[in-house]
């Protein structure tokens, strides 16, 4: 089952520099790989979304560049549980309370 990457058309405003503080204080090094993600599980209405999905959304050709990101926005605090199998991937179940989007919008 093919995904659609459809990411992009909306927009989600983060505070981004709570999240960059965050990262800071927990000694994360970010790129905009970490928010592709994140925009993407956000975006999921809370489906699971693939691996192989996720590494096309960053632009990367290893599976590995999609996990080293998941596992550090588990320690900043959001729930990320995965599955395996044909419909399974990644899926985001909480945010931490200090994360907040300031704006939601739909194209």
């Amino acid at each position: 089952m093919e995904q659609n990457n459809n990411y992009n058309n909306n927009k989600i405003n983060i505070d981004f520099w709570t999240f960059l503080e965050q990262c800071y204080n927990n000694d994360i090094k970010i790129d905009l790989g970490h928010l592709k993600i994140l925009s993407a599980l956000l975006y999921s209405n809370s489906n699971y979304v693939s691996g192989e999905c996720l590494k096309k959304c960053i632009d990367r050709d290893s599976r590995g560049a999609v996990h080293t990101r998941i596992r550090d926005l588990k320690i900043l605090g959001f729930k990320i549980i995965t599955k395996s199998g044909n419909f399974g991937g990644y899926k985001l179940i909480k945010v931490p309370e200090w994360f907040k989007i300031r704006e939601y919008r739909m194209n």
